[in-house]
């Protein structure tokens, strides 16, 4: 085997590992929820929230929800589109990446906690780990550029991606504050 070959079937692999993970958290099955890299956390104090009618899966903007009132917990994903137009100008639409979690009610709090998939965290790490030994591999000038540039790139890239991010998780928030009915 050479080297085309073997990253061929990673690549196939982890496009197979993707689509069973999406399929997982679009349908809500919980044990796709246990397994992410938790980037956010936010916690709402609370006088009174509404869990007793809420049954069945949500859907709103920026997420699809599920809620289980007789434990006071719930889960998310950020929606899945599949046409959507993308512009320069328009940054509001956001980077698409998924992002999914839950959120639990304690002692009067609204814990929200965000995670990305392990796998687009080893895609990064790798992607950056290319950048740095392909440079040294050929060690010549004009290689060590381009492995700066590309450093530079990816983490430019994921600067942009955590500010869309970071809206997309406020406006989640909201959302389940808006279903909860929650009173601050």
């Amino acid at each position: 085997m050479n080297l085309g070959q073997i990253l061929g079937i990673l690549l196939l692999i982890y496009v197979v590992l993707t689509i069973i993970e999406l399929i997982g958290l679009h349908r809500f099955k919980l044990q796709f929820y246990n397994k992410g890299f938790k980037i956010f956390r936010k916690e709402i104090a609370i006088k009174f929230s509404n869990w007793n009618y809420l049954d069945g899966i949500y859907s709103e903007k920026e997420g699809n929800y599920v809620f289980i009132p007789e434990m006071k917990v719930g889960y998310f994903v950020t929606r899945m589109r599949y046409y959507r137009r993308y512009s320069l100008f328009a940054f509001s639409r956001g980077i698409p990446l998924t992002i999914f979690g839950q959120f639990i009610e304690r002692e009067n709090k609204l814990e929200i906690i965000y995670f990305i998939s392990y796998r687009l965290v080893v895609l990064i790490f790798l992607w950056l780990v290319t950048w740095i030994v392909l440079p040294i591999m050929t060690w010549n000038l004009i290689g060590i550029g381009v492995g700066i540039g590309g450093i530079l790139f990816t983490l430019f890239f994921i600067y942009l991606a955590n500010m869309f991010q970071q809206g997309k998780m406020l406006i989640i928030s909201d959302q389940i504050s808006k279903i909860l009915k929650i009173r601050k």
